[in-house]
């Protein structure tokens, strides 16, 4: 019997690399990770509205369950990038959830959650760490030329997405975990 795959969507600055390097990468612990992180997010990420095309994805997906399989491991498919970008508000959250619904019919959903300070707190820091210049408490308030927010506080509202994932899939078979 094929396994279904596991698609981790994150969210950022939850354990998300740890998980992805020493839990979903280690058969040892029956997982397989058989695309590449830089792949899923151009192929389903990264594609405008216009162009994303689930089909030139879903064979090579296939193909990396039915290895998986043949390995007798849980084929994982892990990219925080799924949750939506973090220093947009989470913007694309609902695209990218409804484009993996057509990637990954069958699968099951991982969403890792943080404490919101301590979340927001270390968001801000990446944002800091990769060349923004806002104070915090303008981070936390300002927005971009075409209105465009770094920060959304419904972002952190995890209920919202999760509500979305079980929606789109059924509760069994999505799990949120701190």
């Amino acid at each position: 019997m094929k396994k279904r795959p596991l698609i981790h969507i994150g969210y950022c600055k939850t354990g998300t690399t740890w998980l992805q390097n020493h839990v979903f990468a280690n058969p040892e612990f029956g997982f397989s990770t058989p695309l590449d992180r830089a792949l899923l997010r151009e192929k389903i990420a990264y594609p405008h509205d216009l162009q994303f095309d689930p089909d030139a994805l879903r064979s090579r997906i296939e193909a990396a369950i039915d290895k998986a399989d043949e390995d007798g491991l849980v084929p994982v498919f892990s990219e925080e990038r799924f949750a939506g970008l973090i220093h947009a508000g989470g913007i694309d959250s609902r695209i990218l959830a409804d484009r993996l619904a057509q990637v990954f019919p069958t699968g099951r959903f991982l969403i890792v959650v943080r404490e919101q300070k301590s979340m927001i707190r270390s968001a801000y820091a990446e944002y800091i760490k990769v060349g923004g210049s806002l104070a915090l408490r303008h981070y936390l308030t300002e927005y971009l030329p075409m209105s465009l927010a770094l920060f959304d506080y419904d972002y952190y509202k995890y209920s919202h997405l999760v509500k979305y994932y079980q929606h789109l899939f059924g509760k069994d078979r999505v799990l949120v975990l701190p």
